[in-house]
């Protein structure tokens, strides 16, 4: 029986080391990955919900090129009356979808998918399936969104 009882102890410490390694990797982000992940949701939050233009100065950088999925581009004065008068109410649909980051030099890039029905102020109703990246951007010791692109999928 202890023939058995040895490799059986370093198999479980073999599957557990496996295991914990996967996921420590799965979570070592930095300090700011987790900063720009939370403002990320923050930012989603607000153009989709509150509409919050104090949340969006502070998000926002002093240059920012805010671009929908039609194409229309706004700059940062333009994007936060835009998103702020904006009368459409915004019904999320749940999607296991999840933020993915990634490193560009200086920037971080995070990209999700957004999927909703939005209701307009004349009762109309639009179904929006968008890929939406956020492009951020360090302004002093704050990340601070520099760039927005919402591209329409077709699935």
């Amino acid at each position: 029986m202890q023939k058995h009882g040895r490799p059986t102890e370093l198999m479980k410490k073999i599957i557990a080391i496996l295991f914990l390694s996967m996921g420590l990797s799965g979570i070592a982000q930095s300090k700011d990955q987790v900063k720009v992940l939370a403002a990320s949701k923050q930012f989603q939050e607000t153009v989709f919900g509150s509409k919050d233009s104090l949340i969006l100065e502070r998000l926002f950088a002093a240059n920012v090129h805010y671009e929908h999925s039609s194409g229309k581009v706004e700059n940062r004065v333009e994007a936060i009356r835009g998103i702020s008068r904006n009368k459409s109410v915004y019904v999320m649909i749940p999607d296991p979808s999840p933020y993915k980051i990634s490193k560009q030099g200086d920037t971080l890039v995070v990209n999700t998918v957004l999927k909703a029905v939005e209701q307009k102020a004349d009762g109309s109703k639009t179904d929006l399936n968008l890929s939406i990246d956020l492009y951020w951007i360090k302004e002093g010791k704050q990340w601070k969104l520099t760039k927005r692109v919402a591209t329409k999928r077709h699935e």
